[in-house]
């Protein structure tokens, strides 16, 4: 959200523009405080004077000399920021007559989030179907004990493929709607790796992503050739057999054990084709507090846990990225030994130091550029054959969602050309 300010009237200013809605939007009257370099925080919202322009944007990375700032609505972020750049930290808006500030929406809306969290939990378990967060709300309560400082979107909820149609089932009776969230409907014996269930509680949108599979692949095309169907299976079965049972405000919630959810996020951020800093600083998150005030011995059979965990599902390639990106901007406390025990070898090492370690995780892209991404990443850097990696790509499946894409893109091009002539 960029403006040009007049300074001179206080420590106030007039916004315009989307790129941080809805938490403020054109006209809102943003107020700031001057604040000390080092006691800026991740999540804080920031006015940045940077090359006569001013911005305000959230803070999505802290570093001893710089911070990182970017627009919840953008897909880049906005460079390096240092301490002479920032005018201030943003503590009230008001929008027409009504003042608030982010941390009361922050809160307001995780409570609504919270309570039909668990209201689904309570109907999960009444009907006796095995599940578990794999990331959302109840994670990050449970690894922080504080209200979120941002919006959370979704909550992802790892059951059987066999309980689906009753999870399904019940998030209708309690007012949800599926919503398609892509044009390519795969689906294996009729069911999908992912669904997406929405509705609006007072005006906050509520979003439960129910997974049939730990998805880490893609979740447009079938990737039989590419990774092994059958440790896929083994791989859901195992996570909800070593479920974590945590406690939040008197109840008790499903999450993945330790091992597996470190192993689970280094995925997620592989999703994402390694880009996103929150999703590294959960990681990093999880990491300091499972090690914290442990024993060495303890520290030590925990990343050999890792690391075995990694090799039974042949995932060296895929998460070794992660666990650099964590050392390299979070300083992340990962043994030597441990990066040497997952080391890629051969033509995906190459691709993952020339390719993979030279991305910028604080950008975000756009569905076409991460699909395709994404699909050349997991044909290079999955341990399957590569004769069964090539049956994929004359896959008709997979060629029917090329086209989807391309066409896409084609339309979008044509838009543009008549929009301007």
């Amino acid at each position: 959200m960029s403006f040009t300010p007049d300074l001179t009237k206080g420590n106030t200013i007039k916004t315009f523009g989307n790129s941080m809605a809805p938490i403020f939007v054109t006209n809102d009257i943003l107020y700031y405080k001057k604040v000390a370099f080092k006691n800026i925080k991740t999540n804080d919202i920031v006015i940045v004077r940077k090359n006569k322009d001013y911005f305000t944007h959230r803070v999505i990375y802290t570093g001893d000399k710089y911070i990182v700032t970017k627009g919840d609505n953008n897909l880049h972020n906005d460079g390096k920021v240092y301490a002479k750049q920032v005018v201030g930290r943003v503590y009230r808006i008001k929008r027409k007559k009504n003042y608030f500030a982010p941390k009361d929406l922050y809160r307001t809306q995780s409570l609504f989030y919270f309570n039909e969290i668990k209201a689904v939990t309570r109907v999960l378990k009444r009907h006796s179907i095995p599940f578990l967060f794999l990331k959302g709300l109840p994670l990050y309560l449970f690894y922080t004990n504080n209200n979120p400082q941002r919006l959370y979107s979704d909550c992802d909820i790892l059951v059987r493929p066999m309980d689906f149609l009753k999870t399904k089932e019940i998030l209708e009776e309690a007012g949800y709607f599926h919503i398609e969230t892509t044009p390519v409907k795969f689906s294996r014996d009729g069911i999908r790796p992912e669904y997406a269930f929405y509705k609006k509680i007072h005006g906050f949108p509520v979003i439960f992503d129910i997974h049939t599979e730990p998805v880490f692949l893609m979740t447009k095309v079938p990737t039989e050739n590419l990774y092994s169907r059958k440790l896929i299976d083994a791989m859901t079965d195992d996570y909800l057999a070593e479920r974590r049972i945590i406690t939040l405000d008197g109840r008790k919630y499903p999450l993945l054990s330790p091992v597996h959810l470190i192993v689970y996020l280094a995925l997620h951020f592989f999703h994402h084709n390694y880009r996103g800093a929150y999703r590294l600083s959960l990681l990093n998150l999880v990491i300091h507090h499972e090690l914290h005030g442990e024993k060495q011995k303890d520290i030590d059979m925990l990343w050999e846990h890792i690391a075995r965990h990694i090799h039974i599902y042949s995932l060296q390639n895929i998460v070794y990225p992660c666990f650099v990106f964590l050392r390299e901007y979070y300083q992340t406390a990962i043994p030597e030994s441990f990066l040497s025990e997952i080391k890629p070898k051969g033509y995906a090492a190459w691709y993952i130091q020339k390719k993979i370690l030279t991305i910028d995780p604080f950008t975000e892209q756009t569905t076409m550029e991460s699909g395709i991404e994404r699909f050349i990443s997991v044909f290079i850097m999955t341990s399957n054959p590569i004769y069964t990696k090539l049956l994929s790509v004359c896959d008709m499946r997979i060629l029917s969602l090329t086209a989807s894409l391309l066409g896409g893109r084609i339309m979008k091009i044509v838009r543009h050309i008549k929009e301007k002539s």
